[in-house]
C-alpha cells in the first residue's frame, strides 16, 4: 500500500504479511507536503508535492527513477495512459503538462489564466484531456499535442477533479459555487445537466457503473446519488460534515465512505437492488485517524 503523509510518501507492507505493528517498506523524502494522490503503474509509482516536482519511483523497492521540476506546488494525482507511455499533470502556475513515463521528460505544455489544483482527466478513448482551473473553466485538448479543443466557463473556481462518463461522453465535475455539472465532450463543452447543491464542491466524483449513478459529496455535508445520465437527485445522506474528498465504494458496492474533515464515515449500507437503506436502518461508524 501506496500512503502519502507529511513530505513522505511511504509503502506499507501488504496487511498479510506483517503480524500487529504496520511495517514501513521504505519512505521517500520530498522535502515538501504531498497532497496529491499517487498514481501506480505496472512496476512505478508516480506522485507529485509541494516541492514543485514530478516523481517516478520504483514500487518495490523505492528507488528513484527520475524527477522532473513542475514550476511550481502541484496538488494534482498524475494522470496516465494505458500504455503508460504518457503522463499528464496540472500545476498551481497554471501549467498542464504531458510527459513521458520513461523519462518524464516533457511532451507538451498548456498554460491557462488560472491555478490548477485537480487531475487530468482522460476520456475513454484517450484522445482529449480536460483540465479544470480556477478561472472558472474546463479546458478540452488534444491528448497527443496539447492543442486546445474547446473550453467551458463558469462563474467560480473549481477544485472538483471532473469525471468522465464514457457512456454519455460527459464530463462531470463540482465548483465552488456549488452546482455539479456535466458537459458534452462530444459537443464542445455544451451543459447536459447541473444540479445544485447547499455548499461549495471540493471532492472529485465517483462513478459506480453497476449503479448508473454518480455520488458526490458537498460543503454542505451532503453526500449525493445522481443518475448518471440525468443528474437527478436519487437520495442524499447528511454526513453532518464538509466532505472534502472522493466518495470510496467497497469492492461489492456494499458500503460507501466519505472523508469529512479530520475523519473517515461509513455512509450506508445497499440493498441487493441498489437502494439506500431507511435512514434508521443505516449502520454508520466514525475512524479517527
Amino acid at each position: 500500500m501506496i500512503a502519502r503523509l507529511h513530505s513522505r510518501l511511504r509503502a506499507h507492507a501488504p496487511a498479510h504479511t506483517r503480524a500487529r505493528a504496520r511495517s514501513v517498506a521504505y519512505k521517500i523524502q520530498t522535502g515538501a507536503i504531498l497532497q496529491g494522490t499517487p498514481t501506480l503503474g505496472a512496476a512505478n509509482v508516480y506522485f507529485t508535492s509541494n516541492s514543485g516536482n514530478l516523481y517516478c519511483a520504483v514500487i518495490a523497492s523505492g528507488a528513484s527513477v527520475w524527477t522532473v521540476s513542475l514550476g511550481a506546488i502541484s496538488h494534482s494525482a498524475p494522470t496516465i495512459d494505458a500504455g503508460e507511455t504518457t503522463l499528464f499533470v496540472g500545476a498551481a502556475n497554471a501549467v498542464a503538462s504531458a510527459h513521458y513515463a520513461a523519462s518524464g521528460a516533457v511532451k507538451w505544455t498548456a498554460t491557462f489564466s488560472g491555478a490548477i489544483y485537480t487531475s487530468v482527466l482522460l476520456n475513454d478513448v484517450e484522445t482529449q484531456a480536460f483540465v479544470a482551473c480556477n478561472d472558472h473553466r474546463i479546458y478540452a485538448l488534444d491528448a497527443t499535442s496539447g492543442a486546445l479543443l474547446w473550453y467551458w466557463t463558469g462563474t467560480h473556481d473549481i477544485y472538483s477533479s471532473p469525471l468522465f462518463v464514457a457512456a454519455s461522453g460527459a464530463v462531470v465535475f463540482g465548483a465552488h459555487d456549488g452546482v455539479v455539472r456535466a458537459l458534452d465532450a462530444n459537443a464542445n463543452g455544451a451543459v447536459l445537466w447541473s444540479y445544485t447543491t447547499a455548499g461549495a464542491v471540493y471532492a472529485a466524483p465517483l462513478l459506480s457503473l453497476a449503479l448508473a449513478s454518480i455520488f458526490v459529496g458537498s460543503g454542505d455535508g451532503h453526500l449525493y446519488k445522481l443518475d448518471a445520465s440525468s443528474g437527478s437527485v436519487q437520495f442524499d445522506f447528511n454526513s453532518g460534515g464538509f466532505i472534502e474528498s472522493q466518495a470510496a465504494m467497497s469492492g461489492d458496492g456494499a458500503f460507501i465512505v466519505v472523508r469529512l474533515r479530520g475523519r473517515w464515515r461509513e455512509c450506508g449500507r445497499w440493498r441487493e437492488c441498489g437502494r439506500w437503506r431507511e435512514r434508521g436502518r443505516w449502520r454508520e461508524r466514525t475512524r479517527r485517524r
